[in-house]
């Protein structure tokens, strides 16, 4: 019988422990789902880590924020805090003073696992709230991973190399050029004759291509192609300037790249559709009824969608409504949306605004774009000619 009560709190702790982990942190058991990432990356995170008994999350926006969050109730919020790099490793740190003592984090890259989820992570993250036999030191363990840069997610053409811009003449195939999967760490392209694919590590401000796969067709100028592919693999850093992508390595080496033209809505590659997006659109159809103009104060809802700026404006109905968004080939997000604030009757706007930051899938087909939630539409709207 004692055997018996015992075993009977232990599951009760067990799963209280449990519930609580879910309340810190929703997405516990979806860490590599690219919805959750997607919304990390709208949010401006660079890096997040967790970690169990206790459980605690940490938020770090390079430049920005450092958030520190655990269960019995500790919270440090950070501004703008400079990491310091170790020399001879991958290993960064984090310290600042606080009204709660001296804070420090710790990321070192190694391979690590949740001892809950079993979820693998590149970085081993230590957490310290004060010096080591200080009275109110504190110490947390976990794991962490940088957030993808999906602003990578493009065609990317290359323009220039160095200071040469590029010929097109140069090149059997056309100029080379970089399509990314960012959140499966893939790419694939041209490199201006053979067909070329590989993996690619991304992290804050770090870009590095994995060795790199090619067809084997010999073309006039081969030469060409074989510096383009000698100076990718040297390449370390990348910044985005609106639609221009900078690669750069050692001794001032660079390509620069533009993104693929939106208007290029005949292309049969796999990222197509996210060129598509780039048009006016008014809604059509809501939680599976057809939208009603008398509905809407100023008339049905209308969104205008720029892939190469990745915003979006237009109205909601009665409001002007603007954000950002990250899409790939099949997921998007929309970011938080800014509004007017006008008094407007009925639900419908809210409705609507609601539809948008809950969709994370979409397609495009007869010039409709549905905006879907796990499987359900949400929204169709129709191009607007």
């Amino acid at each position: 019988m004692l055997k018996k009560i015992s075993f009977f709190f232990l599951l009760i702790f067990i799963t209280a422990e449990n519930i609580m982990a879910q309340d810190l942190n929703p997405d516990n058991t979806q860490r590599d789902s690219s919805e959750f990432l997607m919304k990390k990356f709208s949010d401006g995170v660079n890096f997040y880590a967790n970690g169990n008994e206790p459980f605690w999350n940490l938020d770090i926006s390079m430049n920005r924020f450092l958030k520190f969050k655990e269960l019995e109730g500790l919270e440090i919020n950070l501004g703008a805090v400079k990491g310091e790099k170790a020399m001879d490793a991958n290993v960064t740190r984090y310290a600042q003073q606080t009204d709660k003592g001296f804070f420090s984090v710790t990321l070192s890259q190694q391979e690590c696992f949740d001892d809950m989820s079993g979820e693998k992570f590149d970085y081993r993250v230590i957490v310290e709230l004060n010096n080591p036999g200080d009275a109110g030191y504190r110490k947390f363990e976990g794991c962490g991973n940088y957030v993808p840069d999906f602003r990578l997610n493009r065609t990317w053409i290359l323009k220039q190399i160095g200071k040469e811009v590029v010929i097109l003449s140069d090149y059997s195939n056309g100029a080379p050029e970089l399509t990314f999967d960012i959140g499966k760490d893939r790419f694939s392209g041209s490199g201006g004759c053979n067909r070329i694919t590989g993996s690619v590590t991304n992290e804050y401000n770090y870009l590095r291509f994995g060795k790199i796969a090619s067809t084997m067709m010999m073309c006039p100028g081969i030469e060409k192609e074989t510096e383009f592919m000698n100076m990718l693999e040297k390449v370390l850093s990348y910044e985005m300037t609106g639609n221009q992508l900078i690669l750069a390595g050692p001794d001032e080496l660079t390509l620069i790249f533009t993104d693929q033209t939106p208007e290029a809505s005949d292309r049969s590659d796999e990222f197509a559709d996210s060129y598509n997006l780039n048009n006016t659109w008014v809604l059509e159809k809501i939680n599976g009824s057809f939208a009603q103009e008398k509905n809407y104060m100023k008339g049905l809802p209308e969104i205008e969608i720029d892939v190469k700026d990745m915003t979006v404006k237009g109205n909601g109905g009665c409001n002007n409504i603007s954000c950002s968004f990250i899409a790939d080939k099949e997921n998007i997000k929309f970011g938080p949306v800014a509004a007017t604030r006008m008094a407007c009757p009925g639900n419908y706007e809210s409705d609507f605004l609601s539809a948008l930051g809950n969709a994370n899938t979409y397609k495009i087909e007869n010039n409709r774009l549905y905006l879907i939630q796990d499987g359900t539409t949400l929204v169709v709207l129709k191009k607007i000619d």
